[in-house]
């Protein structure tokens, strides 16, 4: 608990007063400029089981937004289980593979693959985050031979 509002509620002020700073310092976390989104990722009108959603920024702007990252899990995403992107024009970057995990090796060397083969090349598209929370987007990947 930060110290402003131990001090209000130790001191025996008002509880609305540290109930006002807390709010206040609440608020002051959420201007990150961030927000919220999700949505599913078809491929071939089937769910992708697992993979990677990467949202980078776009514009003269970009240099200041940093980008964004969500999992994919059982065709669904939300970037509350990642890192969510900022407003504004974002390239994003679909990633999917089977969900099935395993191991290569070569020679002495062996890598891990949690989230087994990819069913496809990165997908790549352009969107408009707004700037406000709860934004949906659905990605459909074109099926590949």
């Amino acid at each position: 608990m930060p110290a402003r509002v131990f001090a209000a509620v130790s001191s025996g002020r008002p509880l609305a007063l540290a109930l006002v700073a807390a709010a206040a310092l609440v608020v002051g976390c959420g201007e990150s400029g961030r927000y919220h989104v999700s949505g599913r990722v078809t491929c071939g009108d089937q769910p992708v089981p697992a993979g990677t959603i990467t949202f980078l920024p776009v514009g003269s702007d970009a240099s200041q937004r940093g980008a964004g990252f969500c999992s994919i899990v059982s065709g669904s995403f939300s970037s509350r289980s990642g890192k969510s992107p900022f407003s504004g024009r974002q390239r994003v970057l679909v990633s999917g593979f089977d969900g099935i995990p395993f191991q290569s090796r070569v020679g002495d060397v062996v890598e891990n693959n949690p989230l087994g083969k990819p069913l496809f090349p990165t997908h790549v598209e352009e969107i408009d985050i707004p700037r406000k929370h709860g934004a949906v987007f659905d990605f459909a990947v074109p099926k590949t031979p």
